[in-house]
């Protein structure tokens, strides 16, 4: 008998069989904090389900990116190949969706982040990434349909420490940062800084203009005060500044009715169109983030203010591919695509500006006794402006600084809205015996939205109501209640059920009919100029637990929720339209399991499972889709890490380690086309990432490759039917295999 085990089959032999031959040898694991629940608590005893990536797991990972770190996370998924500022992030099938608010809440050292492009950022100088999973606004407010995502940086202190790291990788990469922190005034004021800078040419070629499409420049700058006025009042002053210069928009087309690559259909798989824009895609971006926070301990609790104040500013141009005089006169060229040519064509352009100011405060009771409590208020003013058209290629690579100027072909989307937001809410948890925790929350927002058409010009089709002003109003009550029962010492088992929405909102106004008229999208499509708010409710239960004296520890979840009106993006490529629509109901059904083995005192294990059961229930408008999958969301994520740790001391280093870390991810087939149209399921996608390093009191030497087997594969595709170029893909090719070397010195 011939027994074949797979790559993924393989690991988990691998992880079963190490799981069950603990030894005495092995160290005990540490106690994790976290703080999803506005408190320091140990993970074991939070009833929510929440991963955490501490300091020294995203330092030994070579966690550079958010999109790094999310992918080791169970039931979560995150993608960001279109542009800098874009980060879509799916959280167990709660789709993120671009121009719009995000699905989850963002939280940076306790102040909220509600720009949707925040989460883009280098991870330097962390102390840990915290993801809570299920719908949580009853916690964090608006848009935590799917979750909060909680970070953390280090905090300054009276002890005098920095480090300094640089690197160099294949695709031209050069990359360095810098940290220092310390005392200002001793035991009183304490200051941190930390600057990172990162230059990547990109691995994609551009056959065309020569040189690569996927390019990336970073400057990030950040400092942190922090005040302890008295014994019982502290001040936390942090301020960031982010200036980039990236590629965009990297995609190419799939085109079965034009192109002889694809007799049939259009494929989710296919990898091999060349990148041969006549136009070189940039994407500059600046960001600014000053945040205060203030805690007042008093004998009745504990006292927190917090403000915040975000400006974002960031622009994207791209070749956009169908250039259509190139097709009319020369039909397709000799890569197939649609106007890879040097003559007039188009180029997609697009501007957004952020100016946010949030405040908040709370009062929390002491933590220490059986009836615990918070109390808070939260005030939020949004100012979001959007500008997308379609800008005329004149062959020269150039693009006019003016818009709309006189390159301007065509004003898709220039909006202006501006959101106000009131919330009140509170937190109670009490201990009915000793061992079991019931917990209520909830949160009531008020918001209203207003939306101004900045584009004056009267056109009937594309823009039918020059300078209209739209307002929505909304009140919305999310509640959250679980209960916590302590099994035993090392074993915590809860249930929890919640409620929570993301805010609707405003396509331009006359998108529908432009996008049945002009792209020819069918009747049934359900983009409308107005898009409803999400809502979802969602039910747990799960356990958290430690073995063999806490060299184990495992938790495990089971979930159901269920999504009205969910949030979906569509592009429209005639018009190049990016618009918003919402799928009457979404099920989502999934099972999650995580583990940490420290297996001897050289050698861990990391481990999680995920499965999602993701499906389009009702959708009136369309009743085709119902039945579906929901679109991007993973069938199954299986993540299995090792980390070994072993003394190399010599003559010239006492204390030299050597450390060897190895990841595998593999991500389940994903549906990529609402009406599940033939080829648009991608399949399982398999990755490794390996680093080695050799590590000193002071210095780290490591090196390092992602992706080693450089598999080729689509990161996203966006699929489309309209009535002139039939269904069609928009494929973007993934990151290729990158690999260098790194040195770190501390002090």
């Amino acid at each position: 008998m011939n027994i074949r085990l797979n790559l993924p089959t393989c690991f988990i032999v691998v992880f079963l069989g190490v799981m069950f031959s603990v030894d005495a040898i092995a160290v005990e694991l540490e106690e994790v904090v976290v703080t999803a629940r506005r408190k320091a608590e140990s993970i074991e005893d939070i009833p929510l389900a929440v991963s955490v990536l501490g300091e020294e797991y995203i330092r030994d990972a070579g966690l550079e990116k958010p999109v790094e770190a999310l992918n080791h996370v169970p039931g979560v998924h995150m993608y960001d190949v279109v542009e800098a500022g874009d980060t879509n992030v799916v959280i167990r099938g709660s789709l993120g969706t671009r121009d719009v608010e995000a699905n989850y809440a963002l939280i940076v050292d306790g102040i909220s982040q509600p720009d949707p492009n925040a989460l883009n950022r280098e991870l330097v100088d962390l102390e840990a990434i915290e993801v809570v999973k299920g719908p949580v606004s009853a916690l964090y407010g608006r848009n935590a349909i799917g979750g909060a995502i909680i970070m953390r940086t280090k905090k300054p202190s009276n002890e005098v420490e920095g480090k300094i790291i640089g690197g160099a990788g294949n695709g031209g990469l050069v990359r360095t940062s810098a940290v220092i922190s310390g005392p200002l005034v001793k035991d009183q004021l304490y200051g941190r800084a930390s600057v990172s800078y990162r230059d990547f040419d990109g691995t994609h070629d551009n056959v065309f203009l020569g040189g690569h499409v996927d390019y990336h420049e970073e400057l990030r700058a950040r400092g942190r005060l922090l005040w302890e006025a008295t014994e019982d009042l502290t001040f936390d002053l942090v301020a960031e500044y982010a200036d980039i210069e990236s590629s965009s928009i990297n995609f190419n087309l799939q085109v079965p009715v034009f192109m002889p690559q694809f007799p049939e259909h259009a494929d989710s798989n296919d990898t091999s169109l060349p990148f041969a824009p006549n136009f070189k895609s940039h994407n500059p971006m600046e960001k600014i983030d000053i945040s205060l926070k203030a805690d007042w301990e008093t004998e009745y609790g504990t006292l927190t203010g917090t403000f915040g104040r975000n400006y974002n500013y960031h622009l994207l141009a791209s070749d956009f591919i169908l250039e259509f005089p190139t097709f009319f006169l020369e039909g397709p060229d000799q890569f197939g695509l649609l106007g890879y040519t040097s003559i007039p064509g188009s180029i997609a352009y697009q501007e957004r500006r952020e100016d946010d100011l949030t405040a908040e405060v709370s009062f929390s009771s002491p933590q220490d006794q059986r009836f615990r409590w918070t109390l808070g208020g939260y005030y939020a003013e949004l100012d979001r402006t959007v500008y997308v058209s379609l800008e005329a290629d004149i062959a020269d690579g150039q693009l006019l600084d003016a818009h709309p100027g006189v390159q301007t072909v065509l004003i898709n989307e220039w909006l202006r809205t501006e959101t106000e937001v009131k919330s009140v809410y509170f937190q109670l948890a009490y201990d009915i015996v000793d061992n079991i925790e019931l917990a209520f929350a909830g949160r009531y927002d008020d918001e209203e939205r207003v939306a101004t058409n900045l584009d004056e010009t009267f056109i009937p089709l594309f823009n039918p109501s020059p300078g209209a002003v739209q307002k929505l109003e909304l009140s919305e009550f999310s509640p959250h209640v679980s209960l916590r029962w302590q099994a035993a010492d090392n074993l915590n088992i809860y249930t929890t059920w919640g409620q929570a929405y993301r805010s609707g909102g405003f396509n331009s106004p006359g998108t529908r009919d432009r996008v049945l008229i002009a792209d020819g999208l069918p009747p049934t499509s359900n983009i409308q100029d107005i898009y409803k708010t999400e809502e979802s409710e969602a039910w747990e239960i799960g356990f958290k637990s430690n073995w063999f004296d806490r060299r184990l520890s495992l938790a495990g979840a089971f979930y159901m929720s269920t999504v009205d009106n969910a949030q979906i993006f569509e592009f429209t490529p005639v018009t190049s339209s990016r618009a918003r629509l919402n799928v009457d109901k979404t099920d989502q059904l999934g099972v999650e399991i995580e583990a940490s083995l420290s297996l001897t005192d050289n050698l861990q294990v990391f481990g999680s499972y995920s499965y999602i059961d993701a499906e389009i229930e009702e959708n009136a408008q369309d009743r085709e889709v119902e039945g579906n999958d929901v679109l991007t969301v993973p069938e199954d994520q299986l993540n299995l890490g090792f980390h070994f740790e072993q003394p190399v001391a010599n003559q010239f280093f006492n204390d030299l380690m050597l450390i060897a870390r190895l990841d595998y991810f593999r991500f389940g087939e994903t549906p990529w086309d609402i009406n599940a149209n033939e080829g648009h399921v991608r399949d399982e996608v398999n990755l490794v990432n390996v680093r080695v390093s050799l590590d000193s009191e002071h210095w780290r030497l490591t090196g390092w490759s992602k992706n080693v087997f450089d598999n080729d594969y689509n990161a996203e595709n966006e699929w489309s039917t309209n009535a002139f170029l039939g269904i069609i893909n928009f494929n973007h090719p993934a990151p290729k295999r990158t690999y260098g070397v790194d040195l770190e010195y501390r002090f």
